[in-house]
């Protein structure tokens, strides 16, 4: 399905010790990010209505992921 990290338009992608896919978009003065898990189900959509709204979306994601332990922010088992 797709080529490399992307399948049907969908980025798919490790962060931490978890698969997400993610896709995200813009137009002028307009940002917007979808993540979820690939397998636990869990997810956010964050839009902006601002050039700049990039950096708005990664603190929010990043909070979220925090406040609900995904697993984005686990380390690495060591072998």
């Amino acid at each position: 399905m797709g080529v490399g990290d992307y399948g049907v338009g969908l980025s798919v992608a490790k962060r931490g010790e978890g698969w997400y896919f993610s896709h995200g978009g813009s137009n002028w003065g307009f940002r917007c990010d979808m993540r979820a898990h690939k397998i636990k189900g869990y997810g956010v959509a964050v839009m902006t209505n601002g050039d700049r709204g990039g950096r708005a979306i990664a603190e929010i994601e990043d909070r979220i992921a925090a406040a609900y332990r995904w697993d984005t922010l686990d380390k690495p088992v060591p072998r």
